[in-house]
């Protein structure tokens, strides 16, 4: 039996993780694995880039957060079996980890993926204290390199075994 797993991104445009992402689905939908592609809004600028036959979904976010866009990912997760989300980035991190509200244990796991390595601007280092218990509860870490792990860990006292 094969494991459902999505790739959840906040948007499809040109940037490294969202170009890596697509490029990962792709290579493991070549491979046989069941894997699909979500996005939580525009833009989508890279959906030519995504190969035939990859479930791939828009969510129609609108505003700071969207139940209608949480529903959207419960459907899309019960419809596919979905068993595993790897979110790429922090921001997808809250409707992944939102799905536990409204599925409960039939939530999928989680992981999270973090490719950033300081807060430039004060705002997202206040943000981070939403963040932060997130990623404490993911199932995995993923860091870009071990300097971003040392420094996370530290600074946000995330559990090193999940890293």
């Amino acid at each position: 039996m094969t494991v459902a797993t999505l790739f959840l991104l906040s948007n499809l445009c040109i940037g490294g993780s969202e170009r890596k992402t697509v490029r990962i689905v792709n290579a493991l939908h070549q491979r046989g694995r069941t894997t699909h592609l979500a996005w939580l809004n525009g833009p989508e600028t890279l959906r030519h880039e995504i190969l035939h036959g990859v479930p791939a979904t828009g969510l129609e976010r609108r505003g700071k957060f969207s139940w209608r866009a949480l529903r959207l990912l419960e459907k899309y997760v019960r419809a596919h079996g979905i068993k595993h989300i790897v979110c790429m980035n922090l921001y997808p991190l809250l409707y992944a980890k939102g799905l536990r509200l409204i599925m409960g244990r039939a939530a999928p796991s989680c992981v999270v993926t973090i490719n950033t390595t300081e807060f430039i601007s004060r705002k997202e280092a206040l943000q981070m204290s939403i963040y932060a218990p997130f990623v404490r509860r993911a199932s995995d870490i993923v860091f870009g390199c071990n300097y971003q792990l040392e420094l996370w860990v530290e600074r946000y006292g995330l559990p090193r075994k999940k890293c």
